[in-house]
C-alpha cells in the first residue's frame, strides 16, 4: 500500500507537470534569448576582412509593470495599445584589414578595430494602427580593451585559420555612447502571407552619426509582424517559415570604429615602429541589401541572413557577410 501511494503521488506530480507545460505552450512567451552572429564566413568568403564579425548574445523580455529607472524615461512607446519588448545586449565586433596575413596596415584599407559595449533597447510595436518605434541606448569601449584581437586570434588558432597579424595597428582606446531611433511602418499587406514595411533609423553619438532609409518585405508562413518582436520568433505551437527581403541606404555622417574618436581628429594608432596614420574614410552613401529566411516551430527558432553592401570604407569593393541566429523562447 505505501508503494502505491508513492506510484499514485508521482503520477499525479507528473500529470499536473504535463498540464502545466501545455498551459505554457498555448500561452504567449515573454521572453526571448537570441544567440547571433555575424560573419563574413558564413557568405562563402575565403578570408577576413572588412567587418569581419560581431557576436552578440541578447535577452528580450515583457515586463508587467511599467519601468521606473531613470533610463525609462528615455524609451519612445507606440502609444497606449503597443506591445513593448525590452531587450539587454552584449556585443563584440571585430574588423580587420583585407589581408590579414601582413603585419603593416596599407593605406585606404579598412583599419583594425575592435570594440565591445552593452546595449538596452525597447522595441514597441502597435497592433491597432501597425507601426513600430525602437529605442536603443549603447555603451561601451573600442580599443585594446576591448580584447578583440585576442579573441579573434585564439579561435583562428582553434580551427588552423591564418593567425590575424595586425592588430598592433588597431584603434586606440575611444568611448562609445549611442542613442538610435528606429520607426517602421505597415504599408502594404493583402493577407498574413505578405507584408511590406517602410522605415528609417537615426543614429547619435560617439561610436556613430548617421541616418538609414529601409524597407522591409516579408513573405511565407508567418506571425503578424506587429504582434510584437518576441512572437515573431517563438509563438505557441506553431510552425513558420518565411523569407524577408530589406533594402537600406545609409548616410554616414561619422564612424568612429572606422575614422577614429571624434575628439582625437588626428586618427593616429601606435604600432611597433611608431605611430601609422589612418587615411580611411567611411563611404558617405552606403546602399545595402539583406536576403533573409527564418524557421520556427514553438519555442525555437533559426534565422540566417546575407547582407551585401557597398562597402563601408571609401574605395573599397562591395562586401558581404552572413548572420546565424538562434532563438529560444523562454
Amino acid at each position: 500500500m505505501y508503494a502505491r501511494g508513492w506510484v499514485f503521488f508521482l503520477a499525479v506530480i507528473i500529470a499536473s507537470l504535463v498540464q502545466d507545460v501545455e498551459a505554457q505552450e498555448m500561452t504567449k512567451r515573454n521572453s526571448l534569448f537570441r544567440i547571433y552572429m555575424d560573419n563574413d564566413f558564413f557568405a562563402y568568403r575565403k578570408e577576413d576582412g572588412g567587418y569581419s564579425n560581431g557576436l552578440r548574445v541578447d535577452l528580450f523580455y515583457h515586463r508587467k509593470k511599467q519601468p521606473t529607472s531613470f533610463l525609462s524615461n528615455f524609451l519612445l512607446k507606440a502609444g497606449d495599445s503597443a506591445v513593448n519588448t525590452y531587450s539587454w545586449s552584449v556585443m563584440q565586433i571585430m574588423i580587420t584589414s583585407n589581408d590579414i596575413t601582413k603585419e603593416e596596415w596599407t593605406k585606404g584599407d579598412y583599419p583594425y578595430s575592435g570594440s565591445l559595449f552593452v546595449t538596452h533597447a525597447l522595441n514597441s510595436v502597435n497592433p491597432v494602427e501597425r507601426y513600430a518605434m525602437k529605442t536603443e541606448w549603447i555603451l561601451g569601449v573600442m580599443g585594446p580593451e576591448a580584447c578583440a584581437g585576442e579573441v579573434q586570434t585564439w579561435f583562428h588558432d582553434l580551427i588552423g585559420h591564418h593567425r590575424p597579424m595586425g592588430w598592433h595597428h588597431q584603434m586606440p582606446t575611444a568611448l562609445l555612447l549611442n542613442v538610435n531611433l528606429g520607426y517602421e511602418k505597415m504599408l502594404y499587406s493583402p493577407g498574413r502571407a505578405l507584408e511590406v514595411l517602410g522605415g528609417g533609423e537615426m543614429y547619435m553619438g560617439t561610436m556613430y552619426i548617421g541616418l538609414a532609409f529601409q524597407s522591409t518585405i516579408r513573405f511565407g508562413k508567418m506571425m503578424p509582424y506587429f504582434d510584437g518582436f518576441v512572437n515573431r520568433y517563438s509563438s505557441p505551437r506553431k510552425f513558420q517559415a518565411y523569407f524577408v527581403v530589406k533594402p537600406q541606404l545609409s548616410i554616414v555622417f561619422h564612424n568612429t570604429l572606422l575614422e577614429g574618436s571624434l575628439f582625437r581628429r588626428d586618427f593616429s594608432r601606435g604600432s611597433d615602429n611608431g605611430i601609422i596614420i589612418s587615411e580611411s574614410e567611411s563611404n558617405t552613401v552606403v546602399p545595402a541589401i539583406d536576403f533573409g529566411l527564418v524557421l520556427s516551430y514553438g519555442r525555437v527558432a533559426f534565422s540566417f541572413t546575407l547582407n551585401r553592401n557597398s562597402g563601408l570604407v571609401r574605395d573599397q569593393p562591395t562586401k558581404s557577410q552572413g548572420n546565424v541566429s538562434l532563438y529560444i523562447g523562454l
